[in-house]
Formats: C-alpha cells, sequence, structure tokens
C-alpha cells in the first residue's frame, strides 16, 4: 500500500491504486511487443532486498504508429512481508543523452 513508482515521463504513483491505475493506462493504450532486462544485479539483507540494472522496453501503439523503444536504468527496493516480497520503490530512468564532445 505504501509503494511508491517513478516511470521516465510520467507522475510519481503512490500506494497501489495508483499504480495499478499507471500500468493499466499504459496497457490500455499500447501493446508490449518486447521487454528485457541486463545487467541486473539483487542483493538481500534481512526483510529488504534492492535490485538495479539496465532495462529496455518496446511499445506499440493501439491507435496506430511505428512503436516506440525506451530504455534507461532501474532500480527496485523490495520488502518482506508475510512470506512474499512486495515493492517498496520501483524507479526507472531514461538513460542521459550522450554528452557532447569536447
Amino acid at each position: 500500500e505504501d509503494a511508491v513508482m517513478w516511470l521516465p515521463d510520467a507522475p510519481e504513483a503512490k500506494g497501489r491504486e495508483a499504480i495499478r491505475k499507471s500500468y493499466a493506462d499504459l496497457l490500455a493504450a499500447n501493446t508490449v511487443t518486447g521487454a528485457t532486462l541486463a545487467d541486473t544485479h539483487y542483493q538481500a539483507s534481512g526483510k529488504l532486498s534492492v535490485g538495479w540494472g539496465n532495462f529496455t522496453l518496446t511499445l506499440s501503439p493501439k491507435a496506430g504508429g511505428n512503436p516506440v523503444t525506451l530504455s534507461g536504468r532501474f532500480s527496485v527496493i523490495a520488502r518482506r512481508e508475510g512470506g512474499r516480497w512486495v515493492y517498496v520503490v520501483d524507479h526507472a530512468s531514461a538513460h542521459p543523452a550522450p554528452s557532447a564532445p569536447r
């Protein structure tokens, strides 16, 4: 219930219902045609777990048009509750634009 999610170019989603709505809006407008995670790392200590890495997500707009590929980095924090892991923080951000040559 107290989780928070930050996705690229989207407002913060706080709590289960806001996070569900965020995903529902994304999936209402798009079909996911590809998703990958790379260079992933996960570590747990006690009742907390952290993870990070890179993602690529390919979306095909249901209204038509060319597919869009999003890529970036992610970090997640999970907490063990009642014998299962639940997200506390899910953060994704786009890779920064390459620096201009000096």
